[in-house]
C-alpha cells in the first residue's frame, strides 16, 4: 500500500466535519487526532506497522523485543526503535549478525 499525506486525510475529513474552513478544528488538532489513532491501531494490532531489522541475541532462551534504550542495536550499531510485539523470526544470523543464515520456516 502506498502512502498517505496527512492533508490529503484532513480534506476529506474536513467535509464530513463540515468545517471545510478549519474553524473548529485546526490542522493540528486533526494531526493529533490522527496519531493518536495510528498509536491505538498499532496497540490493538501490532502488525500493522512492522518493522524488519536484527540484532544479536541474549545467551539463553529467554529474549527480549527492542525497548528503545542503547541496548537494543543493530549489526549498523544504530539503535532500534522501541518494540511492542514480537511477530516473526526470518532467519538466523551468523555470529556477528552480519552474514544471512538458513530461512526459518
Amino acid at each position: 500500500m502506498g502512502s498517505v499525506l496527512a492533508s490529503t486525510i484532513f480534506t476529506e475529513v474536513s467535509g464530513v466535519l463540515y468545517d471545510t474552513s478549519a474553524v473548529h478544528w485546526t490542522d493540528a488538532e486533526k494531526l493529533r487526532f490522527l496519531n493518536a489513532g495510528q498509536r491505538q491501531l498499532v496497540l490493538f494490532k501490532p502488525d500493522a506497522y512492522v518493522i524488519n531489522d536484527e540484532y544479536k541475541l541474549a545467551a539463553g532462551t529467554l529474549q527480549s523485543i527492542p525497548d528503545g534504550s542503547a541496548a537494543f542495536t543493530n549489526a549498523a550499531a544504530a539503535t532500534l526503535v522501541e518494540g511492542i510485539q514480537f511477530i516473526k523470526l526470518t532467519r538466523n544470523m551468523g555470529i556477528a549478525g552480519l552474514v544471512a543464515g538458513d530461512a526459518i520456516p
